[in-house]
C-alpha cells in the first residue's frame, strides 16, 4: 500500500493539479461470457499529456501503472490494476485533494464504484444498476461503447445464468 505520508506534498499538489485538469477516472463494462453476469467492471485512472517527465512522476510517486506512447506523440500514464486503484491512486487522491467541483465529484463517485466492486455487488444486477447510475453521473455521462439500456437488457434476458468460468465469485 502506498504510503502518501512520504510523498513531499509540494510533488503531490502538483501531481494532483496536474490530475485535476488532465485526468480521468474511468468505469467500463465489457461484455465477457466467463463472468458472472457476463459483464466485466474496470475501473482505471489516467492522464495524458505529451509530456513523458511529467506522467513518469505519476507512476514514481503512485508506485504503480504504466505509460505507452500513442502514434500521435501524447504518452499516458494509466492505472487499471483494482488493487492499485484501491491501495495506491485513491490514499493519493484522499491525501492530495482536488480543487475543481467536478473532479472532485467524479473521484467520489468512482470511489463509491471501487466500494461496490470491493463488495461484490458488482456481480448482481442491482449493483450493475448502480454503477451505471453513477458512471453516469460522471465525467459529464460519457460515450460508452455499450448502453445501460443494452447492458439492463441483457441483464433481464438471461438473469439466471449458471455462473462460467473462474471469475464467477471473484472481485477484480
Amino acid at each position: 500500500m502506498l504510503d502518501v505520508k512520504k510523498i513531499p506534498p509540494k510533488i503531490g499538489y502538483y501531481l494532483a493539479g496536474f490530475a485535476d485538469g488532465e485526468g480521468s477516472f474511468i468505469v467500463t463494462l465489457r461484455q465477457r461470457k466467463d463472468y458472472r453476469l457476463n459483464w466485466k467492471v474496470s475501473v482505471a485512472f489516467n492522464v495524458a499529456n505529451k509530456d513523458k517527465v511529467i506522467l513518469s512522476l505519476f507512476k514514481r510517486y503512485l508506485k504503480c501503472g504504466s505509460l505507452r506512447e500513442r502514434p500521435d506523440g501524447v504518452w499516458y500514464y494509466e492505472v487499471n490494476n483494482f488493487r492499485a486503484i484501491v491501495e495506491n491512486v485513491i490514499p493519493f487522491f484522499e491525501r492530495f485533494r482536488f480543487l475543481s467541483a467536478k473532479k472532485k465529484k467524479d473521484f467520489s463517485k468512482f470511489k463509491q464504484i471501487v466500494e461496490i466492486i470491493k463488495n461484490g455487488e458488482h456481480l448482481t444486477k442491482e449493483g450493475i444498476e448502480k454503477i451505471l447510475s453513477l458512471r453516469n453521473q460522471m465525467n459529464g455521462g460519457g460515450n460508452h461503447r455499450h448502453s445501460d439500456q443494452e447492458i439492463l437488457e441483457s441483464l433481464d434476458r438471461d438473469p439466471q445464468r449458471p455462473y462460467a468460468g473462474r471469475h464467477m465469485d471473484s472481485t477484480p
